[in-house]
């Protein structure tokens, strides 16, 4: 997945003194440059996957290895396979069978996110949104 690989290769994603991106410097082309040529090693049409393809690929046992966020260690082991919220994961023929591994240096891929909500109770739910903690 970009981000570790970017950071790995040394990249940076924000010009420090102006805070323009930087993904498309040379260490990003590299690593988008890379990342292409393995799809030779890949399943045909894996260009065209989405989330739930390379899952089941994974779970069925016709892929080796793979990179995911969400991980797939748990459904993997066949974790939630009888709750009904999960009947979409495709069920698993390797439960019992996978390893885990650190990726180089240690610096695995960040699932990072932002959420923002408001409660449907609130008073004042139009009120603009502040950075300020005051």
């Amino acid at each position: 997945m970009f981000q570790e690989r970017f950071r790995m290769e040394g990249g940076k994603f924000f010009n420090a003194d102006t805070m323009k991106a930087t993904v498309n410097g040379e260490v990003g082309l590299k690593v988008f440059k890379q990342m292409l040529a393995e799809n030779k090693f890949m399943p045909p049409g894996v260009e065209q996957w989405n989330f739930v393809d390379n899952l089941a690929a994974f779970l069925q046992g016709t892929t080796a290895m793979t990179s995911s966020w969400p991980p797939y260690g748990r459904w993997a082991a066949g974790y939630g396979s009888g709750e009904e919220a999960l009947k979409w994961v495709p069920k698993s023929q390797v439960a019992g069978k996978v390893g885990y591994a650190l990726t180089p240096l240690g610096r695995p891929e960040l699932g990072v996110g932002f959420d923002l909500s408001v409660s449907a109770t609130s008073k004042n739910k139009e009120a603009p949104i502040s950075s300020s903690s005051g």
